[in-house]
Formats: structure tokens, C-alpha cells, sequence
């Protein structure tokens, strides 16, 4: 899609999408609940908004007319999405502290491929522009486009992983910018990033991880360089609720920003699914996800970096490492993996490339070539526990 061919929306085509979902909660609390097919024209089509021609006291207005409570559903990545409120007021905090952590201040314009009916989405593509005053554009995964914006010479991308590889490849489109900002939000950085950041490094280039969920919003942020395990450190808001320095246990938290159940009940902690090792009263190094971590033969396996190391040795569309039961050794996990369609690929040589390339603990239960993996709309896998039924 061309940069003229994007749609530019008013405010009140926004406020539109947004209301329509609006319903009522607990003790008559007004609470906009954001999904898909709610706010589908936002989320399949490309648009802009031009924040950097209203008016301060428009801006105000818009931000003030948001309802108290915006609702946001979990992926449905490991089970059934499930829905978690945020106070505006929240919402709010956590733009200002990301606007710190990626410098809005040396930037004049957003182009997002997060969509805003997730949280990261609605904080990047909605919320930081409107407050910061610049002009956002949207590009769906579906029809991204040129990514050259004459508008801009200091952009701020805000990315998915699937969007990583798109922007690698049409890194041509970069020429123009003088400096640009990158955003990412996932525990483990995909290779790709990596190599964009290569490819850019005669620019200058401020590469952010944000590592948060939907449960909590955000909780650390670090700037990669290398292939090197660099530690994620806490936001000025968040502590650690169980602080063992140097010892491997679950992420636990302390935040005003934890969000709200249905029932709008705030718990005071929160306990992640990620196995982290403490490192300082304010950093940490990930070293994976409960729903990613086996134990074959007695080895850890990660099927994260699993993932990131048959990727970068086989040639294909997607791949998806999935656990599954098994009744010799317990805890396995099935390859499903989308060829590349210029590429004739067995799953023959997959194993034998995957034997040369994995530890024998790490070899796959089965190798499974598909046309398609399912995949929510931020790149996760959709219910991958069914897949392997």
C-alpha cells in the first residue's frame, strides 16, 4: 500500500470504534471492553491520525471523555483469553514512563503494527501519540506497504515479531530517516531483530524490549546490542515481591498499574509465568516461560531458543515448537513447521538438520509440515496445546 492510499481518520471516527463496546460493569462502572471484530476497521486496515494538528485543548477533551475503565483480553496463547481492566489513570502512568524509556521527545512521528485492541497496541498506537502530539500511522501485517514516510525523518516503530522480518527486508525505506526508534515487546528477541539493528547501525538507532503482560502492563525494559544475554531492569514503579538474589524462581511484582479482574478486584502482587534469576534488587535475566520450559532426560529445554535456532538454519515461512505429553519421557514437544514454497523440504532432512543443529534432548517428538500456523493478531500462536491433539 502507497503512504497516500492510508486512510486519515478524525478523532471522532476513533472515539466511535472505541464507545461502540462500551458496556457496564460492576456498581454501574463504565468499562470499554477492546476485541477485534469490536474494532475491526482499526485492526485490518491501514490509517493515520494526525495528533500534531489538534489543538491542546481538543487533545484534552479526547483524553478526558475516555471512559474510567478500559478492558483488555489476554492472548488466548496457553488457554482462554480472559478479560482484565485498566484505569485510565493507569493507562495514563504507563505512557509517561514509556515515553521516558524511548525518548518521544527526539521523535515526530509513531508507524505501529500493534493493533489496539491489545494492550501494547492501545498504549503505542492510540495513547503515546495523542499525549506526545505526533501523527501515528497504523499498517496491518495483512497489507503493510512501503514503510518510507516523507512526513518523518525521526520515527518511532513500534513492532511485532512478524513485523521485524518485513521491516529487514525492506530496510531500502529507511534512507530517508535521520535517527530511529524501535519497540519491541516479547521476552525472547527474535534473530531478525538483531539483524535489522545491523543493517541500520550507520543510523542512529535506539533499540527498546519492553517485557510486561497483559495482567501487569509494563515491568522492565533493556536495549539490546549483541547476541549476548543482556538483564532486564524494573521500571521506576515496580519492585520485586520475593527478592532471592542470584537463585532461579517465578517472577513476582509489585505495581500500582497491575490490572483489575472482571469483577474489578485488584490483587497487590503478581505472579508471572516466567522463570527468572535475580540479579540486583532491580534487575533480572529471563530464562523462560513456564508454558516454554521441558524437562527431557533431565535437560531444560527452551523451546523458545529451539525455535530461534531452527529458524536460523532452516528456510521457512513460520515454525512453532509445541509441548506436548508423551508416554516414554513425560515432556516433549512436536515441530510444525511452514515450508518455504521456492524450497522442496522433507521431513527427512528437517531431522537430520535438527541433529545436527540440537542437542539429543532437544530433538522433536514429531516433525509436521502444514500450510498454515494460526496466529493471534500480535504474532503468538493461537491455543497451542491443540494443536498437537
Amino acid at each position: 500500500m502507497k503512504y497516500q492510499d492510508r486512510q486519515t481518520l478524525m478523532l471522532d471516527e476513533i472515539r466511535h470504534y472505541l464507545l461502540q463496546s462500551q458496556v457496564s460493569g460492576s456498581e454501574n462502572k463504565q468499562s470499554v471492553i477492546l476485541t477485534p471484530n469490536k474494532i475491526d476497521r482499526l485492526y485490518q486496515k491501514s490509517w493515520n491520525l494526525k495528533w500534531h494538528l489538534y489543538s491542546e485543548s481538543i487533545q484534552e477533551k479526547f483524553l478526558s471523555q475516555l471512559p474510567k475503565w478500559i478492558g483488555f483480553y489476554t492472548s488466548g496463547h496457553t488457554q482462554k483469553p480472559t478479560l482484565w481492566l485498566r484505569e485510565i489513570k493507569q493507562l495514563l502512568k504507563e505512557v509517561e514512563i514509556l515515553s521516558k524509556v524511548c525518548q518521544t521527545n527526539k521523535i515526530d512521528g509513531v508507524i505501529t503494527f500493534a493493533p489496539i485492541h491489545h494492550l501494547y497496541g492501545f498504549l503505542f498506537s492510540l495513547l503515546l501519540p495523542a499525549i506526545n502530539k505526533v501523527p501515528v500511522w497504523f499498517c496491518p501485517m495483512n497489507a503493510p506497504g512501503s514503510l518510507s514516510y516523507p512526513e518523518l525523518r525521526n520515527p518511532l516503530f513500534v513492532t511485532i515479531p512478524s513485523a521485524l522480518n518485513y521491516m529487514k527486508r525492506r530496510v531500502q525505506d529507511f534512507d530517508q530517516y535521520n535517527s530511529i526508534t524501535i519497540v519491541h515487546s516479547t521476552a525472547l528477541l527474535p534473530a531478525t531483530a538483531l539483524q535489522l539493528s545491523e543493517k541500520l547501525k550507520h543510523k542512529k538507532l535506539n533499540f527498546v524490549e519492553l517485557f510486561g503482560s497483559t495482567e501487569t502492563g509494563l515491568i522492565a525494559v533493556r536495549k539490546p546490542k549483541s547476541e549476548v544475554e543482556i538483564p532486564w531492569e524494573l521500571v521506576s514503579d515496580v519492585t520485586f515481591a520475593n527478592v532471592h538474589l542470584h537463585r532461579e524462581g517465578f517472577l513476582e511484582i509489585y505495581s500500582p498499574r497491575i490490572a483489575s479482574n472482571s469483577k474489578h478486584m485488584r490483587p497487590t502482587s503478581w505472579r508471572l509465568n516466567d522463570f527468572v534469576e535475580v540479579l540486583s534488587p532491580k534487575t533480572f535475566l529471563f530464562k523462560g516461560r513456564k508454558s516454554r520450559l521441558l524437562k527431557i532426560n533431565g535437560q531444560r529445554i527452551n523451546l523458545d531458543r529451539v525455535e530461534k535456532a531452527v529458524r536460523q538454519a532452516i528456510a521457512c515461512r513460520d515454525l512453532a515448537c509445541v509441548p506436548v505429553r508423551d508416554d516414554i519421557r513425560s515432556e516433549r514437544f512436536d515441530l510444525f513447521l511452514v515450508c518455504d514454497s521456492q524450497k522442496i523440504t522433507t521431513t527427512e532432512q528437517i531431522r537430520s538438520m535438527c541433529k545436527k543443529i540440537l542437542s539429543k534432548a532437544e530433538q522433536p517428538r514429531r516433525v509436521v509440515l502444514t500450510p498454515k500456523l494460526k496466529r493471534t493478531s500480535t504474532g503468538k500462536l493461537s491455543w497451542q496445546n491443540k494443536l498437537s491433539v
